[in-house]
């Protein structure tokens, strides 16, 4: 049986993420497979933090986003 994290980084190469990735960050071949890799080390962290438990979802939210009373700019 294939662990969670590992079925969610798979999934990252499908071409349903692939335009995802397109709609977030661009169409840059570069800029996609950078993303990828971030988003695959965020789930193996995760999976080493939390473990397997439970349902881990990734989500993505424009613009600046309040982190415990902090604005963080996740656009630069």
């Amino acid at each position: 049986m294939m662990k969670r994290c590992e079925k969610m980084i798979r999934n990252l190469e499908t071409q349903e993420a692939g335009k995802r990735l397109e709609t977030l960050y661009g169409n840059d071949e570069r800029t996609t497979a950078t993303q990828r890799k971030r988003y695959e080390t965020l789930i193996r962290r995760h999976s080493e933090t939390f473990g397997e438990r439970g349902e881990t979802v990734l989500v993505s939210a424009p613009g600046r986003t309040e982190i415990g009373g902090n604005h963080t700019d996740h656009n630069h």
